[in-house]
Formats: structure tokens, sequence, C-alpha cells
């Protein structure tokens, strides 16, 4: 069953590149996509360079990862497949994002957001929700912001989806730190700590910590946080991060 075949392979990668197995998971979506293309499975061809692209993202070659999720685009387009398209734009919104190409990022966003209702996918919904309320966040629009932020939190709730429930709570954190809310900051952050903390998702609670180094009122609890998060994107090979943490542990020791 060739479908079922590269569903496995697909699996496969995705736990690996959760383990910080990155080769591992490669093979496996190299598989997946030599088997689609070999039977010419659009659906699980865009699954295969989202997945790649992600891969790519994680690891830090953005150069590639904004190839793959281009595949992504232009096969879904190719096929009217929409849903394959609405999720390569969130996907590439978010490596922009995460670039500080706050404008690319959004507009990327955007486009998802305009095929959703012909989608009709309430998860991937409250993806480009919270995804948009956190990008409007770092352009300083916290008016349009918030109304996403709260939806996508909500729907999250809803579904008891605690992983997802997580990252909502960094960005509520986030949204509440630039509005200068630290209290609501502080529980939204420690919430996102507890929750990580029972799943044992040790990247989501290295993200945690250094959200809340931020909140400290002392220099020595920020940078114990700083130290904690270090130790966790060491520990789970997230490079971006662990580079990011150690410029804020810099700047902190060279305020003296």
């Amino acid at each position: 069953d060739r479908y079922k075949i590269t569903f496995i392979y697909h699996n496969i990668g995705v736990t690996c590149m959760e383990n910080g197995m990155y080769r591992d998971a490669e093979n496996a979506f190299k598989n997946a996509l030599e088997i689609s293309l070999s039977f010419n499975l659009y659906r699980n061809i865009v699954a295969s360079y989202y997945h790649l692209g992600a891969l790519n993202f994680k690891t830090g070659k953005w150069k590639k990862a904004i190839d793959y999720y281009e595949l992504a685009i232009a096969k879904s387009q190719e096929n009217n497949f929409l849903e394959g398209m609405c999720k390569a734009y969130n996907n590439l919104g978010e490596l922009y994002e995460k670039r500080s190409e706050y404008n690319l990022a959004y507009d990327l966003y955007f486009k998802g957001v305009e095929i959703l209702p012909d989608v009709k996918d309430d998860f991937l919904k409250a993806e480009l929700y919270g995804n948009l309320g956190s990008v409007l966040t770092h352009l300083h629009n916290y008016g349009e912001a918030y109304p996403y932020l709260v939806e996508s939190y909500d729907y999250f709730k809803s579904l008891d989806a605690k992983d997802k429930i997580i990252e909502a709570n960094q960005k509520y954190a986030f949204y509440f730190i630039q509005t200068r809310n630290f209290e609501s900051a502080a529980y939204y952050i420690n919430s996102a700590i507890k929750t990580a903390k029972e799943l044992k998702l040790e990247f989501e609670l290295g993200k945690a910590y250094y959200i809340r180094s931020f909140l400290q009122s002392s220099k020595n609890e920020a940078i114990n946080d700083i130290k904690l998060a270090i130790e966790l994107f060491i520990k789970t090979n997230n490079n971006f991060e662990l580079a990011l943490t150690n410029y804020h542990y810099a700047n902190l020791l060279a305020e003296g």
C-alpha cells in the first residue's frame, strides 16, 4: 500500500526530527518523496516537500527550507490542493518570522488565511491565527494581534491540544511583555513551563525559560533561566535558539 508506506515514512521522519536525529529524518522524508514521485501521489509529494522544508528550517538551512516550501506551494497550485498551499504559506511565514522579516511573514500568513474558507480546517486556522497574532505583536500592532491570539488559544484549549497550548501560552506571554502587562505575562509563561514539564517537551521548555528570563526581577534569576534554556537547547540540538539565548546572556553579562 504505497499511501500507507509514505505515511509511515513521514511519521518516522517527524519522530526522528523531534528527537534531534536529523540524518535519519532526512532519509525517511526522502524515501517518502521518492515513492510519491514514482506514483505521482501529489498530496504525498506536497507533504514530503513540507516535511523536508520543516527539517531544513529546524536545522538552520533556511535557503533549502525556502526552496522546499516553494516547491510545496507550486505543486499545490498545480493540483489546486488548497490545504497544501495553506500549510506551506504558514510554514514559510514561520521561517520569515524567525528571521525577523515580519512584513514578509505577515503577507504569507495572510495568504493562508485567505484560503481558509475553502479549506475548512479549524486546526490549521488556529495555527495561522496564532502566528498572525505573534507577527502582529512583533510589528507592534497590538490591537490587531490580540483577537487572533485569543481565538487560537481558545480553539487549542477546547481540543485540549496541550503541545499547541504551550505555544499559545508563549505567544500570549510575549504579547503581554510587549504591552507591559507583566503579571499576565508571568501567568502564561509559567503555565507553559508547567505543561512542558508534564509532557517532557524539552525544546518548548527551553523556549519558555528563555521568555521568562525577560520577566525576572533580578539579574541572577534571569541568568538562571537563561542557563536552563541553554542546557535544553544543547540537549535538543536547536542551534538557532541556542545562539539567540547566548546573545541575550552576553547582553546581560555586559551590563555588569
